[in-house]
């Protein structure tokens, strides 16, 4: 029987990735490009086991799960050569999913254009996470060079912020596990990483006392003013907030209270400009 590699091709990897159980962004799997000659073959393409495949990484429970569904079956039915096959596949795809064929086909039709607006979705979501990711990381990285046998060094960030400065729900926890062993006089190395109860957090410190370890108190002191700069950045930015919502206000007890405001955020403003120096 001739076979079409790229159907086999298509198969084998969506079979590779939906049997590992791993849930996939179809922006990631370009796989009509693959397998492009064709050879003599006796595989028998079972299109029952693929779509019970795709229905353990998503269920048929929402319409969300449904359209992902389509999207990686369509990828499948585009490469087969036969409109008679690519009908049977969309009927099959209807009937597992419940889906009136009507849809099917026009999803089918406008599959690049579905599938272009997918990828689009998937980038942001990307983009918006290794921006948080990046935000974090900086904050985490600026209270992990404290991280010290001896305690001056904590003590040093300690008398310049607290815990309620930072915002990365890691560095939180870091500074506050840091805080309880220096109130306990219990501070080392070993006794911070053996109270991290998050065994990321706890890679993380370990992984980065060699980054510090040659010049850690200048670390320490560019860290405290990374640390002191974000959090008052915050505090002025609510207090932007606050200012733009009164400033429309004719009472004159929000009149009164804007102006404490104005005068709070200036001088947040020149403790900023202050340590950008």
């Amino acid at each position: 029987m001739k076979t079409n590699i790229k159907v086999i091709g298509i198969m084998a990897i969506l079979l590779s990735i939906l049997t590992v159980g791993k849930t996939f962004a179809y922006a990631d799997y370009p796989l009509s490009t693959t397998f492009e000659t064709t050879k003599s073959t006796s595989a028998i393409l079972d299109n029952d086991f693929l779509l019970s495949k795709l229905k353990e990484v998503y269920p048929n429970t929402t319409p969300e799960n449904k359209a992902k569904a389509s999207l990686a079956f369509f990828e499948y039915v585009d490469s087969l050569q036969s409109d008679i096959q690519k009908n049977a596949c969309l009927e099959q795809l209807c009937q597992t999913y419940n889906i009136e064929l009507e849809a099917v086909k026009r999803d089918y039709n406008n599959r690049n254009q579905i599938s272009q607006h997918a990828r689009n979705v998937y980038t942001m979501q990307v983009e918006q996470e290794e921006a948080s990711s990046v935000k974090q990381s900086a904050e985490l990285r600026a209270v992990m060079t404290a991280v010290a046998d001896n305690a001056s060094l904590f003590q040093k960030m300690r008398s310049e912020i607290t815990g309620d400065d930072l915002e990365d729900p890691q560095a939180k926890t870091l500074f506050m596990i840091m805080e309880d062993c220096f109130r306990s006089n219990n501070f080392s190395v070993n006794a911070i990483i053996s109270r991290c109860v998050d065994g990321v957090l706890q890679r993380s410190v370990y992984e980065s006392l060699d980054e510090y370890s040659d010049h850690q108190e200048q670390s320490v002191r560019d860290s405290i003013q990374l640390l002191k700069r974000s959090a008052l950045e915050r505090k002025r930015q609510d207090l932007q907030g606050l200012i733009d919502r009164l400033g429309s206000s004719a009472l004159a007890e929000d009149r009164e209270r804007l102006k404490d405001i104005l005068s709070e955020k200036m001088n947040i403003d020149k403790q900023i400009a202050l340590l950008k120096e």
